[in-house]
């Protein structure tokens, strides 16, 4: 797909708390993307003491990833977007590194497995971009009033 609209359209994150910087892809039919993340050195979430970004953050990253697969198919409802939905559970969260190195891209995965208005459940994985090293994982069920 080409031509995918601003994560600010699909979401409600303004300013240090965007991590997400586009929609890659997106699959509507079988409700499936990807999105690119790449933070650096000035991100809110930048650990001196790490230098990097705490591995924790992954699931707000993998979660901006997932939104953004709702947020667009809404874009093309014609609805506003960047409507806020709220994480209802984390499951299966398994973290494979202690930092993530800033100022390398980033990769989420996103698979929306069940889907029963105004509950879903996606699937994500956040991946370094260029090696396709697995950061972490885990199921977001998340809560869209």
């Amino acid at each position: 797909m080409t031509d995918l609209p601003p994560p600010e359209k699909l979401l409600p994150h303004r300013g240090n708390m965007l991590l997400v910087k586009s929609l890659e892809y997106a699959d509507l039919k079988n409700m499936r993307s990807t999105a690119l993340a790449e933070l650096g050195k000035d991100c809110l979430f930048y650990d001196r003491g790490r230098n990097g970004l705490p591995s924790e953050i992954s699931i707000e990253i993998m979660a901006q990833g997932a939104g953004l697969l709702y947020g667009y198919r809404e874009y093309l409802q014609g609805k506003s977007g960047g409507e806020c939905a709220m994480i209802l559970s984390i499951k299966r969260y398994e973290i494979f590194c202690d930092t993530i190195p800033t100022d390398t891209p980033l990769r989420t995965t996103n698979e929306i497995t069940s889907e029963e208005y105004p509950i879903s459940v996606c699937d994500c994985e956040l991946h370094l971009a260029e090696s396709n090293i697995l950061l972490a994982h885990a199921e977001i069920t998340a809560y869209k009033p």
